[in-house]
């Protein structure tokens, strides 16, 4: 019973020392200036998921009438799958609105797209 008490004692302490080991993203490397981010919320208010491609920060679906959050590096080019294939949705700036309905996004690219 001891073992098994201090066996979980050390593996808990493991567990709450882990994030001060783990760097985070934004962290600069030698000489490197920090990388501005910035806080999304992504909104899908049609009725169909979309796959969406946020490099370094996720390759997911955005379910249907769904909103997501995410903080983005400026620069970040998000994506999204259109029979299989990547499509650039929008470069992120510090000037990108907080908030983005993605499938409204999308359709006014298709609609630009056309003419």
């Amino acid at each position: 019973m001891k073992k098994l008490f201090a066996l979980m004692l050390v593996s808990g302490l493991f567990i709450a020392l882990a994030p001060a080991f783990s760097q985070a993203p934004n962290v600069p490397k030698d000489g490197q200036s920090p990388q501005k981010v910035v806080s999304l919320v992504f909104k899908n208010t049609s009725l169909s998921k979309i796959p969406l491609d946020i490099p370094g920060v996720m390759q997911a679906n955005l379910s249907p009438m769904s909103t997501s959050n995410a903080d983005v590096p400026v620069g970040t080019v998000i994506s999204y799958y259109k029979q299989k294939k990547a499509i650039p949705l929008i470069t992120i700036t510090a000037e990108t609105p907080k908030v983005l309905v993605v499938n409204k996004l999308i359709a006014e690219k298709e609609r630009a797209n056309k003419n």
